[in-house]
């Protein structure tokens, strides 16, 4: 995929439906490095190049370069024509002249997911499990007190794998919101079951989840992931992005990626 060359065309999501892709960034060729840069806007050749460690720059111009061409492939595009603005809190969308699809992107090391929409807010969010924080410290600057509370219910085995679950559920739900870390992690509750196909929502002691589409995703082992849609009743495709073939491929696991 050199320089502007997109990838195949693909369906958009239909009513009803979001889409995520699972990549494996550190998976890329080593020429793809050089195409990719050229699709960067000025301002993400800055934040790369803001990036200490070759292997953070590297990843980060894959997955902003991976994004371009999917939207492209979407919306039927030259990925070097893909414009972006921002919303009050700087989350990016497409420019008003192009199809109404959302999207929302998350790497943590060499794994990212991208998320689609059409017509409706959606946000990822993808976290490696750290073993060498302590968890229930970090809860009381992040977690609400219901959520402080359910962490120490639990047996110290399933603390590490509940408190990234619920990390990355309220990422992934601000992010959808279209606030970013505007809005207070503190202010809402997630369910924290790590092993549950969907999670539950409740903002000001209101039970919300109902108006939301809340999907728990494990691209990997030791990795937590989720998934937030702003609206009721969607289902998720689950993708992988295969390489060689320059395509995503069609994932049939039901709990995981």
């Amino acid at each position: 995929m050199k320089g502007g060359q997109a990838m195949p065309p693909v369906e958009l999501p239909a009513p009803g439906e979001a889409h995520l892709w699972s990549v494996d960034l550190d998976l890329a060729p080593a020429e793809e490095l050089e195409n990719d840069i050229a699709l960067l806007s000025p301002d993400e050749e800055r934040r790369a190049t803001r990036l200490a460690f070759s292997i953070d720059r590297s990843r980060f111009i894959v997955c902003r370069a991976l994004l371009r061409r999917a939207l492209a492939a979407y919306i039927g595009a030259d990925p070097r024509a893909i414009t972006f603005t921002c919303n009050p809190w700087n989350k990016p969308q497409l420019s008003a002249d192009l199809p109404d699809l959302r999207f929302n992107i998350s790497h943590s090391g060499g794994l990212a997911l991208l998320a689609f929409a059409s017509g409706v807010e959606v946000g990822v969010d993808i976290e490696h499990i750290n073993r060498r924080i302590g968890v229930l410290e970090l809860a009381q600057d992040c977690f609400s007190a219901a959520e402080q509370a359910a962490l120490r219910r639990l047996p110290e085995a399933m603390l590490l794998e509940a408190f990234f679950a619920c990390w990355s559920r309220k990422e992934a739900y601000i992010k959808a919101r279209g606030m970013g870390l505007w809005m207070d992690l503190r202010a809402f509750d997630v369910s924290l079951d790590a092993a549950a196909e969907c999670w539950s929502l409740s903002e000001a002691g209101v039970d919300t989840t109902a108006a939301w589409s809340l999907f728990n995703c494990r691209p990997a082992t030791g990795v937590a992931g989720a998934l937030a849609v702003a609206a009721p009743g969607m289902t998720m495709q689950k993708f992988r992005w295969d390489w060689a073939a320059k395509t995503a491929q069609p994932s049939h696991a039901n709990a995981t990626l």
